[in-house]
């Protein structure tokens, strides 16, 4: 995606958020991004989730970058 869609899809989330009960699944390879605009995070990795939480317990933007320092998520 583009720079310019980019920032329009962050722009139509902003608005979005401010609905009550509203949930949004956002999926990237931007991290930094993610760290910015998400409240709980999901990584991702072979198909399988290996870090589920905050964004602040999954260690802000450095969260998810290395796969073999995680423990496969119980399941």
């Amino acid at each position: 995606m583009d720079i310019l869609n980019a920032l329009r899809l962050l722009d139509l989330r902003s608005m979005l958020i401010q609905q009550p009960c509203l949930g949004i699944v956002f999926i990237t390879h931007d991290l930094g991004v993610v760290a910015n605009i998400a409240d709980r995070v999901a990584v991702l990795y072979a198909g399988q989730v290996i870090e589920l939480g905050s964004v602040e317990e999954s260690g802000g933007p450095e969260f998810g970058t290395n796969p073999s320092d995680s423990a496969p998520w119980p399941g």
